[in-house]
Order: C-alpha cells, then structure tokens, then sequence
C-alpha cells in the first residue's frame, strides 16, 4: 500500500488533483510493481523559480524541470521530511513544478491529469531505483511506465 501526502497549495483549485484520482494511481503503481509493504510518499507542487534552484543545487542543472524525485536516503535541506511513517516505509519526495507541468501537458497535447500521471509514474519508479542513464536500463523503466499508464 502507497501512502501520501501531497502539498498543492500553490495549484489554482480547479486544477489540483483530487485524492480519488492520486489513490487511483498510487494502487496501479503498487499493484505493477508488486509492492507488498506499507510505504509512504510525499508529493509537492512548487514554482518554477522553486524548482529551477532545486535542479541547479541538487541535480547542477540550471533550468527548471518537470520533476525531481528525491529518495529517503537523500538529504534534502529545502524540505522537511514528513513525520509518518509508524509501520510505513518513506519512499522519499516527488517535486513537481507549477505551472510548468500544465503548460507542458498543453504542448504535448495532453489531459493535465495524463502528464500528471506520467510525471508522477516517472518519478515513482525512481524512487524505487530504475533510471534511465543506459540504454538497457531506460528499456526496463519506460516499458514499465508504458505499462502502468496503460492500466489506468
């Protein structure tokens, strides 16, 4: 079971995701990856300036991105750690930046909730320790995101 909390104080109301939806999701991701502990994950929507010094501090990137992910193992200064977990496992964070998802989803001429999805699978199978550096590796993480897309 995945476990979250998300922070989307900064998404206008019409566009922040309701928890039918992200529960929804959360039970396709654990369901695909055959997760069978209590896990917990913390999901934050910030703004593009937010994001963009994140990439650069932690990633060295300087522009902004779509999303980070930031594992339990990893310190994170600009955020505090949830105070969860009991009997859960934290998965870690996932950082999406605002409005830079919505306008992306509209370039890419997608549903807002599809590039949620996306970016949300995407960071997710990050956090479980797939990447996509070599060629090898990022064929088992996108058929992975393909097929966890595909029984939504």
């Amino acid at each position: 079971m995945i476990n979250y909390e998300i922070n989307q104080k900064i998404v206008p109301l019409r566009f922040q995701v309701k928890d039918v939806w992200v529960r929804r999701l959360m039970k396709a991701i654990e369901k695909s990856l055959c997760l069978r502990k209590k896990y917990v994950v913390s999901i934050a929507f910030v703004d593009v300036r937010t994001m963009r010094r994140l990439n650069r501090n932690y990633r060295g990137k300087d522009k902004v991105t779509d999303v980070l992910s930031f594992g339990n193992n990893e310190k994170l200064n600009d955020f505090a750690m949830p105070a969860c977990c009991g009997k859960e496992e934290y998965l870690g964070e996932l950082i999406l930046a605002w409005p830079y998802v919505r306008n992306q989803a509209k370039d890419e001429g997608k549903t807002l909730e599809e590039e949620l999805a996306f970016l949300i699978i995407h960071g997710m199978l990050h956090l479980r320790g797939y990447d996509h550096v070599a060629k090898s590796e990022a064929r088992k993480m996108f058929k992975l995101q393909d097929h966890i897309l595909k029984t939504l």
